[in-house]
């Protein structure tokens, strides 16, 4: 009876459902695409099966978070196909996405009494899903959207802590799951900034510490000591080599980035970038959110400043569990000023050079990752009808956002609707566009952009009406409908053809099965020419425990070089090494392998 309690509760159903969702929806993907993020999230669990990728991570370096490796160990000791074990990683980042679920249908049920069974489900499938990330990438958002939750989860159960003991464990985990972002990601240093904000504020508002003050100190500068530890012995590991000197891609970097453009910011191109990365950004998010996630957030600052003047009149009368929300606020929030300073030279070549819009113009990765918390506040306020719906302060913004935007870059690239210079980068407006091209054939004209902002803002009407009048289940349903169907089409019309491009499995499909084939190729070292970036990251994948070295040319080997690889892996046929007696093996019509033997 026990079992099958769980197995029918809400909590339960709600991740099999986002579980399966997600694992089919990564069917569609073959092999990575993100690169070199996906190889740089999983290279030490490599390194731990005997996998020396350092070369290509090296070369140039660019670091990228670990924080998976645990997880994803098991499945490179025990699979040898490449493209199984891509498929047993995407499957990792799908568990760990549906385990939101749980912890959503849970919050929703202790502490904004939610029974109904069906709604439960709802919110956790949407939360697990509402994500502008999805599951058919191995990188370290899956784990970052959980330290979320985790960080969420640890702040109400805070709030609930009356025993010193219970408060003071819940301290050092929150701490620790901090930390812990931070070893996901650079970004992840925002979790802290954004806690102790929280912390702070409660303090003010309740004349009382939320956490074990003693307790979060000693913690989190151990778990934050030991990141730094862990990051460097990683970045060394890996990452790392006397021929590149310095790593990308690090927190000093970005510091370093954000000193040099707070100058920049204070000029008249520099404010003008500033506001284009602003309300870019801003126009985005409401797009892919429909302007769901622009109610809590205004709710959440017009709560935020009721608390304020209540602490200013000692009134202590306020909903404290609103307070735990303010985590994801201010997260979202530092997360978008922050892009748009550290990254404010990407704005200013767009006026300075006359270049197109960067990606970081609609960059909602960056913030994404605390949509989720956001999205929950909505729907349980929304069940129990104590939130406002600010329909015309959403539309004001939204409006103003897109007449901003497009009158200040977007004019220039998007001079006609059989314009074809690639402008949304990740495809977010994609959805609501009207357009069922696959990448990377969709024209993204002025078209585009209109009918995509024209749906969202009709989806964001239904909504608010349904709330105000109509059926909750039906209200629910809608939302849960689109989420699955903004997540398909991005997979379907997305992921899958970029995954399936000449630059990612039709790369590497020849060479893939040749080792297949010859399985006692292991240990040896290849050379891989091919003057396209990303390439040599998915050759490295397939390869194991082969170490690849990248060319962009052949001429770029140096020739007491050439004795140092077993294999020379191209993408062309190369006359030279055919006069050097080199033997050609022809994998298909890009992949070309020459040995000696």
């Amino acid at each position: 009876m026990k079992i099958k309690r769980i197995i029918t509760s809400p909590e339960c159903i709600a991740f099999i459902i986002s579980l399966i969702i997600q694992i089919l929806w990564n069917q569609f993907v073959p092999i990575m695409r993100s690169l070199p993020d996906e190889v740089g999230a999983i290279s030490f669990a490599a390194y731990l099966n005997g996998m020396d990728w350092s070369n290509v991570l090296s070369n140039p370096s660019m670091y990228y978070g670990n924080g998976m490796f645990f997880l994803l160990y098991p499945f490179f000791l025990v699979i040898k196909d490449p493209f199984i074990l891509y498929q047993c990683l995407l499957g990792v980042c799908a568990f760990l996405r549906a385990t939101v679920a749980i912890i959503s249908v849970y919050i929703s049920k202790k502490y904004f009494y939610i029974s109904n069974k069906y709604y439960l489900i709802c919110i956790g499938l949407i939360s697990s899903l509402f994500s502008p990330t999805r599951s058919t990438i191995v990188d370290n958002e899956a784990l970052l959207i959980v330290l979320t939750w985790g960080v969420t989860l640890s702040l109400f159960k805070l709030i609930d802590s009356k025993n010193p003991k219970e408060k003071r464990n819940w301290t050092i985990f929150l701490s620790f799951l901090s930390s812990y972002a931070y070893i996901a990601h650079n970004r992840g240093i925002l979790y802290i900034i954004s806690i102790i904000l929280v912390i702070l504020i409660y303090y003010i508002y309740k004349k009382e510490w939320l956490i074990d003050l003693k307790w979060f100190f000693i913690s989190i500068v151990i778990c934050f000591i030991g990141a730094n530890v862990y990051i460097k012995h990683i970045k060394n590991l890996i990452f790392y080599s006397e021929a590149t000197i310095t790593t990308r891609n690090t927190i000093g970097g970005v510091v370093s980035s954000v000193n040099s453009n707070i100058s920049t910011l204070f000029t008249k191109v520099g404010l003008r970038s500033f506001l284009d990365l602003l309300c870019s950004n801003l126009w985005v998010t409401f797009v892919f959110s429909y302007g769901i996630l622009y109610i809590g957030i205004f709710n959440l600052i017009s709560y935020l400043i009721r608390l304020i003047k209540k602490i200013m009149l000692n009134d202590k009368s306020s909903d404290e569990i609103n307070i735990v929300f303010l985590f994801s606020l201010f997260g979202v929030l530092i997360s978008i000023i922050g892009l748009c300073i550290s990254e404010l030279h990407n704005g200013t070549t767009v006026h300075i050079n006359g270049s197109n819009i960067t990606r970081f113009h609609f960059y909602m990765r960056y913030y994404g990752n605390y949509f989720g918390p956001l999205i929950l506040f909505v729907l349980c306020n929304l069940y129990k009808k104590k939130i406002k719906y600010h329909y015309f302060a959403n539309l004001f913004i939204c409006l103003s956002c897109i007449i901003y935007v497009y009158c200040s870059i977007l004019y220039k690239v998007v001079v006609s609707n059989e314009h074809y210079i690639i402008t949304d980068w990740f495809y977010f407006f994609a959805p609501f566009s009207l357009r069922f091209g696959y990448w990377p054939d969709v024209l993204q004209g002025r078209g585009y952009f209109i009918a995509s902002s024209i749906i969202s803002i009709i989806i964001f009407t239904l909504i608010v009406l349904l709330a105000k009048h109509g059926n909750k289940k039906i209200l629910i349903t809608l939302i849960a409908c689109i989420v699955i169907w903004y997540n398909f089409y991005l997979t379907i019309f997305y992921d899958s053809p970029f995954s399936k491009s000449d630059n990612y499995l039709e790369s590497v499909n020849g060479i893939a099965q040749y080792l297949k084939d010859h399985e006692n190729i292991t240990h040896k070292n290849i050379a891989y020419i091919n003057n396209n970036f990303g390439n040599q990251y998915v050759v490295q994948f397939v390869s194991k425990t082969n170490r690849v070295t990248w060319y962009e040319s052949f001429d770029s080997i140096k020739k007491n070089e050439m004795k140092n690889y077993d294999y020379i892996l191209s993408n062309n046929s190369i006359s030279e090494l055919k006069k050097l007696k080199y033997k050609e093996i022809e994998l298909d019509n890009n992949e070309y392998l020459y040995t000696l033997y």
